[in-house]
């Protein structure tokens, strides 16, 4: 699955370009035990096996996956009793087209599969990037709930046709056939654009439950806006309980990543968040009003600084 020689190469020149969210998709691990700021250690060391850990790709992983993948005898619990049956395994369901290749112009994508076998549902993932395979799984999945009900949307009669240009290029199987109930897809486009879509299926065929696209710029400056209520709201309950605004960051009992600006040029695309110590850029203001600024990232952009007012309204302030 590409976990070589130059992962660690490739994955510094993927975060160089692309948020954390886009990243672990690239990288194949957005399902995965993740854990970024270990990738983001593990990076600055040049030290592939820890970044294959910090990926959840370690040996304890991969090799419950492959124990679990072959297992052909499985437990059904009833009545407060295991009942135990043979079928089956999980890699039965694997074939090439679940992982279509790469085309030009995306930069890595991971899909999710379910699937039934006798009754008995299993979850396949894939992933890609340009070295390659970059994540594959076949696992029972007891747990999966069963498929989504959606009236009002329209039904298609393959999953490639519901997806439509939510696929990004993607030449995506039809799983026209019964066994297969649903799909999730996660594309990111080398501009680091995401493309994301969950899809169903009933005896009417496929429908789409959900689709989104985001840029890059997009998702940094929603979590940048989310930051600022963040530290506003926190501000505006010590205000109500205390009768006083908070002077300073340390009368808050928040996190020194909420007071990161993940879309600020020292944020990094918001890889700062994953580095100690965090670079703070959100501070406070002195409103005296509703309508005053309240809190504010510390980097000015054309339009000014980012800010929130007392009251909770997004604006743009001009010092």
């Amino acid at each position: 699955m590409g976990q070589d020689n130059g992962l660690v190469a490739f994955a510094r020149s993927q975060a160089q370009v692309l948020d954390p969210r886009a990243w672990l998709i690239v990288m194949g691990a957005s399902w995965r035990e993740a854990d970024p700021a270990g990738c983001a250690a593990a990076m600055a060391a040049g030290d592939p096996l820890a970044l294959c850990n910090a990926l959840g790709f370690g040996d304890q992983a991969l090799e419950s996956e492959v124990l679990s993948a072959g297992r052909t005898v499985f437990a059904r619990r009833a009545g407060g009793l295991d009942y135990y049956e043979s079928s089956q395994s999980a890699l039965s369901v694997l074939r090439p087209e679940l992982a279509p290749e790469l085309p030009p112009g995306d930069a890595g994508y991971e899909v999710a599969y379910w699937t039934r076998i006798e009754s008995r549902a299993v979850r396949v993932r894939v992933g890609r990037n340009v070295r390659g395979l970059s994540n594959l799984q076949a696992l029972p999945d007891p747990g999966s709930e069963g498929t989504p009900t959606a009236p009002a949307k329209a039904r298609f009669a393959t999953a490639a046709l519901a997806v439509g240009d939510g696929a990004a290029g993607l030449l995506l199987p039809g799983l026209s056939d019964g066994a297969w109930w649903a799909m999730d897809l996660r594309v990111v486009m080398q501009d680091g654009t995401l493309l994301t879509t969950r899809l169903a299926k009933d005896d009417a065929g496929w429908f789409v439950l959900e689709a989104t696209r985001t840029k890059l710029a997009q998702r940094l400056e929603a979590e940048r806006d989310r930051r600022l209520e963040v530290v506003r709201r926190s501000a505006a309950d010590l205000l109500r309980s205390a009768g006083r605004w908070p002077k300073r960051p340390s009368d808050l009992s928040l996190r020194p990543v909420d007071w990161a600006d993940p879309a600020a040029p020292a944020g990094r695309r918001g890889w700062s968040d994953h580095y100690s110590p965090v670079k703070p850029g959100i501070e406070l203001l002195t409103p005296a009003h509703d309508d005053d600024p309240a809190v504010q990232c510390t980097q000015a952009g054309p339009q000014g600084h980012r800010a929130i007012t007392r009251a909770g309204n997004l604006v743009w302030h001009l010092p």
